[in-house]
């Protein structure tokens, strides 16, 4: 009874920090809480209160509200009679293992956990792995390292905490780092996301061939996932295998017909391949589905880059200056414009020191003079 006394007590003081003499209006602000149908805040609030130390009476009616509050979010605790016994306090460990699971990360139910909720070292490294997932999405990778060194500290067996441990260095910008602690994760449990971090891994390291190896052990347990394709068409572009390229791209947005960036890239391919009607269609596919300005900026500009190789000059220009025009414009747009407008003649061979504005008027000049009867 001790020891689970404490452990609530010890929830509480995570949650609310040290007693502060609001103990009371904790109380009425969890029963308030607790009327409205809020069991979830009801719960973290009654501990709290508890924490700061209520006098007996009190005590009973935190108890009775927390047990209320368990009961309505689905934990049984039995009788709802302010007195605490062992089944309020298991139904308060279930409700807070829930409450670090993966699909909803609370991190200070978390925190209880690791204090106080009696776990053996394998649950540990759970709750230590899944608490720093929570901070690893919240962008606090200093938090996720240390609680990825943490879980394999517990456990050092734990596949999951390695992968957190290789996701938190890799976010933090070491991508060296990150490579042996995956390379770990994968010897303890060979799943495809580790596979896939590994690919991903290679990539930033300059390493395409060695990612396309790890990403086609993906796709043998994960047939037509996606993003694997699409790692694999970026390896196979850096390698200059453009029509592996963009094969792997079209089958990546097959898969997912509703993500423009497969098409976007699947034309870049196509164009780098100099396969130049196919570039046209996948690029007016992915400028009709593009929902940002960037999106719609890169689509435009690959068809241009597609209607120039197709031998539609005045077309390519026209796309070419809407993309100048946009708010996000590819890098490469005003100097393929340029190479454009030389190879018409409208620019003299050294026009390196134009400026936008300048090519802008420029490419107007053009398009003005072809279509004027």
């Amino acid at each position: 009874m001790g020891r689970r006394l404490i452990a609530a007590v010890s929830l509480g003081i995570l949650l609310a920090g040290p007693a502060s003499g609001e103990e009371s209006g904790d109380l009425d602000r969890g029963l308030a809480a607790l009327a409205a149908g809020d069991a979830e805040r009801a719960a973290v609030l009654l501990l709290a209160a508890r924490a700061g130390g209520l006098g007996p009476g009190d005590e009973t009616v935190a108890v009775r509200g927390l047990q209320r509050a368990l009961q309505q979010t689905g934990y049984p605790t039995g009788a709802a009679d302010g007195v605490w016994r062992s089944r309020t306090y298991d139904a308060l460990w279930t409700f807070a293992i829930d409450r670090c699971a993966p699909q909803r990360v609370l991190v200070s139910w978390c925190d209880w956990l690791l204090v106080d909720g009696g776990l053996d070292a394998r649950g540990q490294a759970v709750i230590f792995a899944q608490r720093g997932g929570a901070l690893l999405e919240a962008g606090n990778t200093t938090g996720a390292q240390a609680d990825a060194v943490s879980a394999i500290a517990a456990d050092g067996g734990y596949a999951p905490g390695q992968f957190l441990l290789s996701r938190s260095l890799l976010a933090a910008g070491d991508p060296r780092a990150a490579l042996p602690a995956v390379d770990a994760a994968i010897a303890l449990d060979p799943l495809p996301a580790y596979h896939a971090q590994r690919g991903a891994l290679l990539m930033h390291l300059d390493r395409p061939a060695d990612a396309i190896a790890a990403l086609e052990t993906v796709l043998e347990i994960w047939p037509g996932d996606p993003a694997t394709l699409a790692g694999l068409g970026r390896a196979r572009f850096v390698l200059g295998d453009y029509g592996a390229s963009a094969a792997d791209f079209m089958a990546a947005a097959d898969a997912d017909p509703a993500e423009a960036s497969h098409r976007i890239a699947a034309a870049r391919a196509f164009c780098a391949a100099a396969s130049y009607v196919e570039c046209r269609d996948q690029a007016a596919a992915a400028l009709d589905m593009a929902t940002g300005v960037r999106a719609g900026s890169e689509s435009r500009f690959l068809l241009g880059v597609a209607r120039y190789g197709l031998g539609d000059v005045a077309a390519a220009v026209a796309d070419l200056l809407a993309v100048l025009r946009s708010e996000v414009a590819p890098a490469e747009a005003a100097q393929f414009l340029k190479g454009v407008l030389g190879a018409a003649g409208v620019l003299p061979p050294d026009q390196g020191s134009m400026d936008r504005a300048d090519l802008v008027s420029a490419a107007d000049r053009y398009l003005s003079t072809i279509r004027s009867p």
